[in-house]
C-alpha cells in the first residue's frame, strides 16, 4: 500500500483523490481545483515527493516534535476537541494515525484508552516508546499487517490525513479494522476555506508534504463512500506554541532550517489559540 511514498505510476494529472473526473480548474503555483467539490491538488508537491526523502530523522527535529511544551500544547488541543465532541475514550480502543512524538498517545492512555499509534518516522516510534507506550502498540506505516486484529472504536487524525498519498487504499484498510460503532475524528486543512481564498500562496498549509487539500464537501463524500458519515463538525482551534509558529514561518522564509531551530531554543514557553483554514469533522458509521 502506497501511503507516504509517491507512486511513480501515478501521473500528476491523476492526482484527484476526491474521485471526481470532471474538469479541474488550473490555479497558480501548480495547483488545480476540482470544479465538483472544490478540493485542491498540488502537482509540484507530489512530484517533489519522488525526489526527496521527507520523513527521515530531520523531520521531527524541524517541527519540534520532541519538545515537551509543543507536546503539551498538542495534548491540550486534543483534549479540548474530545470535550467539545463529548467523546470519552475510557475503555475505547483508539488508534491515532500520524501521532508525531507520542505525547497525545500517552494522554489518551491516562484517560483510560487502549491506544495504538501508527507512524512513518522511525525516530517518532522510538520516542513514543520512551514515553511508556508499549512497543507492540506502535506500528510503522510500512508494517500495517501487524496491527492488532482487535477492531477500533475511535480513529484520530490530528494533522495527518492530508499527508496520505493513497487515502483510498488506507480507508479501505481502516474500514476493515473498525467496529460497527466506530468513529473517526479528523482535523485537516480546508481547501474551500476563506483563508485559502484570501491568502493564496501564503496559506500556511501549502507545504511540501501536503499534496492534496480536501474541501469539506469532498472529504465528506469520500468518507461516505466507505460507509462513514458526518455526525458532527466543529471549529478546531489549536493551542499553538511559539516554536510551532516559527516552524510554519520557516516554510515561507529563506532562513535555513538550522537557523530556525537555533532561534526556537531561545523562545519562551508561550502559546496562542487559533484556527486558520482548518476543519474539524467527526465521522460515524451510523447516519445522524
Amino acid at each position: 500500500m502506497t501511503i507516504f511514498k509517491a507512486d511513480p505510476n501515478l501521473l500528476p494529472e491523476s492526482l484527484k483523490f476526491c474521485g471526481h473526473t470532471n474538469k479541474w480548474i488550473p490555479l497558480a503555483f501548480n495547483l488545480s481545483r476540482c470544479s465538483a467539490c472544490g478540493s485542491v491538488a498540488d502537482k509540484k508537491a507530489y512530484l517533489d515527493f519522488q525526489k526527496k526523502i521527507l520523513y527521515d530523522a530531520s523531520y521531527p527535529e524541524k517541527r519540534s516534535h520532541f519538545d515537551p511544551y509543543v507536546g503539551e500544547c498538542k495534548v491540550d488541543t486534543l483534549k479540548s476537541w474530545l470535550q467539545k465532541l463529548d467523546l470519552d475514550v475510557k475503555g475505547m480502543r483508539v488508534c491515532e494515525v500520524g501521532f508525531g512524538a507520542g505525547y497525545t498517545l500517552k494522554a489518551l492512555m491516562k484517560l483510560g484508552g487502549h491506544v495504538t499509534g501508527i507512524e512513518v518516522v522511525k525516530e517518532n516510534l522510538e520516542f513514543a516508546a520512551s514515553l511508556g507506550i508499549p512497543k507492540e502498540n506502535l506500528v510503522n506505516f510500512n508494517d500495517l499487517d501487524r496491527v492488532n486484529p482487535n477492531q477500533f472504536d475511535l480513529w484520530i487524525f490530528q494533522d495527518s490525513f492530508e499527508h496520505l498519498l493513497n487515502p483510498k487504499d488506507f480507508l479501505f484498510w481502516l474500514s476493515k479494522n473498525s467496529k460497527p460503532s466506530c468513529k473517526i475524528l479528523i482535523v485537516a486543512p480546508q481547501a474551500d476555506s476563506i483563508s485559502f481564498k484570501i491568502l493564496g500562496p501564503l496559506w500556511p498549509h501549502l507545504i511540501e508534504d501536503h499534496v492534496f487539500h480536501w474541501s469539506k464537501q469532498g472529504i465528506v463524500k469520500f468518507f461516505s463512500s466507505f460507509g462513514f458519515f458526518e455526525s458532527a463538525s466543529f471549529n478546531p482551534k489549536k493551542v499553538v506554541s511559539l516554536s510551532t509558529l516559527m516552524n510554519h514561518l520557516g516554510h515561507f522564509s529563506k532562513f535555513s532550517p538550522t537557523l530556525m531551530t537555533r532561534i526556537q531554543k531561545f523562545l519562551p514557553q508561550y502559546s496562542v489559540k487559533f484556527n486558520i483554514g482548518e476543519m474539524g469533522i467527526l465521522f460515524s458509521r451510523k447516519k445522524s
